[in-house]
């Protein structure tokens, strides 16, 4: 049996899953490739197609390679579910033209708004794709819940968004045998409380509020506290500015990118909370890998909501919400928990659930349901 994944790029993030996937079941990989700034890659069992940009948002783009669809003559064809895609429905007339089996994949629903497919023509859109497909593939339980009325639940499967655990969890075991205190005096750090914030440094992650959030830290807090603030992007050097300007360039360090995955794994695991003022992505999986609770603001208020890795984050258990869009009230927040140390056992929590909720092998898992929910009547799934 043959199946193909049709996505606009190959983020290098992805790969974990994708060997798995081409591993167990031979699955190839159709992807274009952009200039977002996502690191991307090609394998051997990689199809580079073409893909043009159609505006200035990363996901508005249309995807060619129709030949090369129509050639791979594949059973099963899952494409990225987001309908600033045109070419998906293209393929959507492929695959049943080619009696193909049709499973979409992705963010499939607004998550600030929910789904509304008889009040909002964006989710009408959506509500016709997925009625119209072979299944759909959710990152968590909070994305299914709202389609549930509408869609055949038989159709519905969750592969819970991962990064490479298996990787993590080896680097965190190797990491953390030596113990917190001494990996914090091999880097050098000497600071009591640290504080990390990793991403690009885009205007919708609002870098530039975490130096605000330090200055309002507790004073006894903040004498005791260093930020280290790692990754590339257009704001670097109006943060860089912004530090310098702030007095606290002594506790705030901008280290600009770290792609070596031990480093990353050291800083995460000797900080005490990553904060995160803006939307949240993979970070949360990140963080978590390491035991590093996050701190950000709740979906209800901001203007972009996170992505669904955010499920992971639960109040209190493992890392904190702030209701209201105020850096007051996050840092007295951040005080309160580092002062009471309530933030140790939230450390253990995070380790419990990205290991058990958001391995790769929970991933897989939803994928392969997916699969085998699709299996053609006349063919058998052969594991390679």
């Amino acid at each position: 049996m043959k199946i193909i994944i049709i996505q606009r790029i190959f983020p290098i993030y992805r790969k974990a899953i994708f060997d798995k996937l081409n591993k167990e079941y031979g699955v190839k990989i159709m992807h274009g490739k952009n200039t977002s700034g996502i690191k991307q890659i090609e394998t051997f069992y990689s199809i580079p197609i073409k893909l043009v940009q159609m505006a200035k948002k990363e996901t508005l783009a249309f995807l060619f390679g129709f030949g090369k669809i129509i050639r791979s003559k594949s059973d099963i064809v899952f494409h990225e579910f987001t309908i600033g895609i045109p070419s998906l429905l293209i393929v959507r007339f492929l695959a049943f033209f080619m009696g193909a089996k049709f499973v979409l994949w992705g963010h499939n629903i607004n998550l600030k708004r929910g789904f509304k497919p008889f009040s909002n023509i964006a989710d009408f859109y959506r509500y016709m794709l997925m009625r119209t497909s072979n299944g759909i593939v959710f990152y968590t339980p909070d994305q299914v819940e709202p389609v549930k009325k509408y869609i055949n639940n038989e159709k519905l499967f969750i592969a819970y968004n991962a990064l490479d655990t298996d990787k993590q969890l080896h680097n965190y075991q190797q990491i953390s045998a030596a113990g917190r205190e001494e990996v914090k005096a091999a880097m050098g750090i000497k600071a009591k409380y640290n504080l990390i914030f990793i991403s690009r440094l885009l205007p919708t992650k609002k870098p530039e509020q975490i130096i605000e959030i330090y200055g309002l830290l507790d004073e006894s807090i903040r004498r005791k506290t260093c930020v280290h603030i790692i990754g590339i992007g257009p704001m670097f050097q109006h943060l860089q500015e912004r530090i310098n300007q702030s007095g606290y360039s002594d506790s705030i360090k901008l280290y600009g990118e770290i792609t070596d995955e031990v480093t990353l794994g050291k800083f995460l695991y000797i900080s005490d909370f990553m904060i995160n003022p803006g939307y949240l992505g993979l970070s949360v999986n990140l963080s978590f890998a390491y035991g590093c609770p996050i701190i950000t603001f709740d979906n209800e208020n901001m203007e972009q909501v996170h992505s669904p890795e955010v499920y992971y984050l639960k109040d209190g258990f493992s890392g904190i919400k702030i209701n209201n869009l105020d850096l007051t009230e996050m840092a007295s927040a951040l005080s309160v928990s580092l002062a009471n140390e309530t933030y140790i056992k939230m450390r253990e929590n995070c380790l419990l659930t990205i290991y058990k909720e958001g391995s790769i092998e929970q991933m897989f898992d939803g994928f392969e349901k997916a699969i085998l929910f699709n299996q053609p009547a006349s063919k058998t799934i052969r594991k390679s």
